[in-house]
């Protein structure tokens, strides 16, 4: 089976005889692209051209490993430098823990003291509750003496009163 109908083969057979047949027109002639130009090289600029490629190629390489260089270098001086950051922090922290661990002798000492100052406190309570009845009781034993002593002048009479004032 062929793609084209009877009637298109036929139209392509006329269309070819057509163009096949000469009519004494001259056939214009093929546009063909023009060869390139062959140039032959120098082996001398050849050699050049290649020493001058291969040239610029180790200087990229080279550029490529220096810039590869700065950054090791680079990356080791931050490295270093938190390296020593660290340390440092590290070394903050011991003191702090130092500090600390200081901190908790003193505030034993601290809780010894207190304990030592509340009981001192009371014994010192307990005594001025002791004084207090001491002289609540001398007020009250002053207080009965002054009051005999009251009655004993109303009970006098000036006249025995002189008399106990010269004796």
């Amino acid at each position: 089976m062929s793609k084209f109908s009877d009637q298109e083969k036929a139209a392509i057979f006329r269309e070819s005889r057509r163009l096949l047949k000469d009519d004494g027109r001259p056939v214009p002639p093929v546009a063909r692209e023009p060869l390139p130009e062959i140039v032959f090289e120098d082996p001398l600029e050849r050699y050049k051209r290649e020493a001058d490629a291969a040239d610029a190629e180790r200087a990229a390489e080279l550029r490529r490993q220096e810039r590869a260089s700065e950054r090791i270098t680079r990356k080791q001086a931050n490295d270093l430098a938190l390296e020593a950051r660290v340390a440092e922090l590290e070394a903050r922290v011991d003191a702090l823990e130092q500090a600390v661990s200081g901190f908790n002798g003193v505030a034993d000492g601290a809780v010894q003291f207190s304990n030592a100052a509340v009981e001192r406190l009371n014994e010192l309570a307990g005594l001025a509750n002791k004084v207090d009845g001491t002289l609540t009781t001398m007020r009250a034993v002053h207080r009965r003496e002054v009051d005999a002593l009251r009655d004993r002048l109303a009970g006098c009479t000036p006249a025995r009163l002189r008399c106990s004032l010269k004796n």
